[in-house]
């Protein structure tokens, strides 16, 4: 069973796809998308299910449902501990992008872009300092209407397991809680992401499942969000393919963390939207290293868990910037990684025949696909699925 919509979407009276019907639904996309998944899990069913659902919440610009309007607004919003950075040995663009005086040339239409390569190296236009003053704390514009928007999607949440609890599958269902990187809150000055900055490449992963769990575990290792997939396919007793690059989470969830992964490689690439150069990087259990365009930046994690002293000009830190040099260059190799992106496929703006898939013939190892007129559902030996989409 398919749900979404086009692109993000829009908070209020969205346009929806389900199954290949385009309709125009009223309400607030995130109860409408809780109400949707409620529904399905209603369905009678005697095999196992799989439910995703995932909420356009929180995406700019933060529109919390009316009911939630008003919330917070005695609550305080502390100030990061990083809003102090002062970006001294830091790239160009990052102070260029934290300059006030900056921001408002831009916005006066003065000179203020670069290309992918020149934007990162050069030294602006004679107005970026080294460093930067501090800057005041102004703790609430633009961010209360972010926690606002997020209430809607706890209380989804909390419906839908108590939902599982009444119908007695709670505990034999594995639930997991998780996100994209978000927006930045202020940390560093910023309030995008983009960066290989903790704030930034960290997200949320909490999962229950009691008969594989003890509930309280906290476990530390390094884990990324293309281990979800192997870890399903593995508690639903399939083999994981080989091209998955993830690995299953199954054996840390057992307690058994011996030979597990001890970094991991960071891409961004360059968005022509984005003054934000193509960066590299990796993290490790204890460091932070980049590589940027025009110099690096190296962080030791237990003395500077916010990330405000690059170290990678100090002669001391040369041996293990060598290292971790090494090491980004281990995992492209590892993880096939390409210079440039995969170019992404031309819009299609009109569809008169699509794909069907008969997922019925993946399962069984031989996949069978044709052409069909017209979106609408099909029914085979693997069930009923859409015929069309976008």
């Amino acid at each position: 069973h398919w749900l979404s919509f086009e692109g993000q979407g829009v908070y209020r009276d969205p346009g929806f796809n389900e199954n290949g019907r385009d309709y125009q639904a009223e309400g607030y996309v995130t109860d409408l998308l809780n109400d949707a998944a409620l529904d399905w899990l209603e369905r009678p069913r005697e095999k196992p299910f799989f439910l995703f659902l995932s909420h356009k919440a929180v995406h700019a610009p933060f529109t919390p449902a009316a009911r939630h309007r008003d919330r917070f607004s005695e609550e305080p919003i502390v100030e990061p501990e990083s809003w102090g950075d002062d970006f001294e040995g830091k790239p160009a663009w990052q102070r260029k992008l934290a300059s006030e005086r900056w921001r408002r040339r831009a916005k006066a239409g003065g000179k203020a872009s670069g290309t992918a390569g020149g934007m990162a190296g050069e030294k602006g236009d004679g107005e970026i300092p080294e460093s930067l003053p501090k800057q005041k704390w102004s703790p609430r514009v633009g961010r209360i209407d972010y926690f606002r928007s997020l209430l809607a999607v706890d209380e989804g949440l909390g419906r839908i397991l108590d939902l599982l609890e009444e119908k007695g599958q709670l505990d034999s269902t594995v639930v997991v809680f998780t996100s994209d990187n978000g927006y930045s809150l202020g940390e560093h000055r910023r309030h995008d992401k983009r960066t290989i900055y903790e704030e930034s490449i960290r997200i949320p992963l909490l999962l229950r499942h009691p008969s594989l769990v003890r509930p309280g575990t906290k476990i530390d290792e390094l884990v990324l969000n293309l281990d979800l997939a192997p870890t399903f396919l593995e508690l639903a007793g399939v083999a994981v393919p080989a091209s998955i690059q993830g690995r299953s989470l199954v054996p840390l969830l057992r307690g058994k963390a011996r030979g597990w992964r001890e970094s991991f490689l960071y891409e961004y690439f360059y968005e022509p939207s984005f003054a934000i150069p193509t960066i590299l990087g990796v993290r490790t259990r204890d460091w932070a290293y980049a590589s940027y365009p025009d110099l690096e930046e190296l962080y030791d994690l237990r003395d500077d868990p916010h990330q405000l002293r690059n170290l990678a000009a100090l002669p001391e830190h040369e041996p293990q910037l060598a290292k971790l040099r090494r090491e980004l260059e281990e995992l492209k190799q590892e993880t096939g990684y390409r210079a440039e992106p995969r170019p992404r496929p031309k819009r299609v703006t009109a569809l008169r025949n699509v794909l069907h898939h008969d997922f019925a013939g993946v399962l069984a190892g031989v996949p069978r696909s044709h052409g069909q007129g017209e979106p609408g559902l099909s029914e085979g030996p693997g069930g009923v699925g859409p015929r069309g989409g976008r």
